[in-house]
């Protein structure tokens, strides 16, 4: 019988993301249904929302996602999300992922849906491509085992 420290369910982008986080020495085991560059993340299709912008706020997104969750998510959740969300996207640009930028070289970002006060989201390549990035770093997930 195998034995790990932790088992992380799931190689998609939270997966690998919690596996980046854990404290060296520890022995991680990563259990998938499929590899990690066939993962739902890399299908992604709405993008990662975060309030990048001066003119945007995580209040904002906060609203946004309980009204389009039909006020059924867990609200402080919803808010320690929105909050983090940017803080979040700088860490992944840090481990490597790269974003599209704009042409004032900020991280490129497009209006998806009728949001009630402005959300804005990084584009879906750059969900896909995040994936594929942090999969390709094998010296940030050194030690982690994948279970498929």
């Amino acid at each position: 019988m195998q034995s790990h420290d932790i088992l992380i369910v799931g190689a998609g982008l939270a997966g690998m993301r919690a596996a980046v986080a854990v404290a060296p020495g520890l022995d991680v085991a990563i259990l998938s249904k499929v590899h990690p560059v066939r993962s739902h993340s890399v299908a992604a299709q709405g993008g990662i929302n975060a309030a990048l912008r001066t003119d945007d706020s995580w209040e904002a997104h906060a609203f946004d996602t309980a009204k389009g969750g039909n006020y059924l998510g867990d609200q402080d959740g919803i808010e320690v999300m929105c909050q983090e969300g940017p803080r979040d996207i700088h860490e992944l640009e840090d481990l490597g992922v790269i974003f599209s930028r704009d042409q004032e070289g900020r991280i490129a970002q497009q209006r998806r849906h009728e949001p009630q006060l402005g959300e804005t989201v990084c584009p879906p390549r750059a969900v896909n491509r995040a994936c594929r990035e942090i999969d390709a770093k094998p010296a940030l997930l050194d030690g982690c085992g994948l279970m498929e």
